[in-house]
């Protein structure tokens, strides 16, 4: 009888073996994943990053700042609040979609771009609630919207105003889960570490990147500004003192014809985030109370709604994939009625008197495009009334 080897209990069988040399492999795209999160950091869940005080330090000097490399949007606008003496009379909040509008539309009035990248309505509360916060309280607010608002997940990936999001879901009567519905809860300390190594936070992290690219991102700075260098190459966005921003050249500089292949590559194949069935009513729950809350303190609201492209906005209008873009429009105009609100723009192109010149990609109109489209109807938004 043959006597068992004194080894086999020992050894690993082949399944096994063949197993870990997989996860070996899997090894280097892991360290990957790892060291550009933890490099680019774009929620700033390490809490290393001093940049956002120095931009905001700038920025409140009255100096436009051209910013490549990653920084913290919404912690910047905790740092910018920090160092306000008064509430502004016009406060946009939205995503980067609205970030383009500008102090240019409000002549005469005081005027703060909020908008941070991949707004959610959280986002929106977060952000206000750092000016209240701090008896910043603005006389208008016009609320940025998106068609996937209501529907989608998006959210800005920083974790830098939780507490204040907290904060402002209780002022709205939201600050419990069983009230809150779907709405997120306050990520943990150990939540915000594990998005390290995190596939979706690797993909903010290369969205940061492909703004600017490795190079920008790793170009030495001045360190009081964050400016490139003398002779550096120009790249990233123009952040101006009132919080607007110029998209960076290498956007703006596309052509029509450019643009309109980015448009209407989004139209064959949609983001996700534009094919939900359906509103949420959680979301429009939150919409609804922010905009309640925001009456009641003698806060005005408008609402401003940037158009997609023509080569986007047309296909999908009809599409039964994306619902969400005609159903979102209409139920923020319902509200706007209901409550008495102005409502700007529109997604539909031909409705925001947009071209497609005006656009810098499927979605994200050009500065200049932004003020004209505002125009005369923004005239009496944010203004103080006579003096007696």
């Amino acid at each position: 009888m043959t006597r068992p080897s004194s080894t086999s209990s020992s050894e690993p069988g082949p399944g096994l073996a063949r197993l870990g040399r997989r996860l070996l492999l899997l090894l280097p795209l892991a360290a990957l994943v790892v060291g550009v999160n933890v490099r680019v950091d774009p929620g700033n869940v390490l809490g290393t990053s001093e940049r956002e005080r120095r931009l905001a330090e700038e920025l409140l000097a009255g100096r436009s700042v051209r910013v490549a490399s990653a920084y913290d949007e919404m912690l910047l606008q905790k740092r910018h609040a920090e160092g306000q003496r008064r509430g502004v009379d016009v406060l946009a909040l939205g995503s980067s979609r609205s970030l383009t509008v500008s102090s240019a539309s409000f002549p005469g009035r005081t005027f703060w771009n909020g908008c941070v990248s991949s707004a959610a309505l959280d986002d929106d509360v977060a952000v206000e609630q750092v000016f209240e916060d701090r008896g910043l309280r603005p006389r208008t607010v016009l609320i940025g919207l998106d068609p996937w608002v209501l529907s989608a997940s998006l959210r800005n990936p920083s974790v830098a105003l939780d507490a204040e999001l907290q904060r402002g879901l209780r002022s709205l009567g939201l600050g419990t889960g069983g009230e809150r519905g779907a709405l997120p809860p306050a990520r943990s300390a150990r939540a915000r570490y594990l998005e390290i190594v995190s596939p979706a936070y690797f993909q903010a992290s290369l969205s940061v990147l492909a703004s600017g690219g490795w190079a920008a991102f790793n170009r030495k700075r001045d360190a009081a500004s964050g400016e490139p260098r003398p002779g550096a190459a120009v790249a990233g966005n123009l952040i101006h003192p009132d919080g607007s921003v110029e998209w960076s050249p290498r956007v703006v500089g596309r052509t029509p014809e450019e643009v309109s292949q980015i448009a209407r590559a989004e139209a064959a194949r949609p983001s996700a985030h534009l094919l939900a069935k359906t509103l949420l009513p959680e979301r429009q729950r939150l919409l609804e109370a922010f905009v309640a809350r925001l009456q009641h303190d003698g806060v005005a609201v408008a609402f401003w709604l940037p158009p997609l492209h023509p080569d986007t906005y047309a296909p999908l209008r009809s599409s039964e994939r994306t619902p969400v873009l005609v159903a979102s429009e209409a139920y923020f105009r319902s509200l706007a009625e209901t409550r008495g609100l102005p409502v700007l723009g529109s997604f539909d192109p031909d409705r925001a008197g947009a071209r497609p010149e005006d656009f810098v990609d499927e979605h994200h109109p050009r500065r200049e495009a932004t003020e004209r489209m505002l125009g005369a109807s923004v005239l009496g938004i944010g203004r103080r009334p006579p003096a007696p």
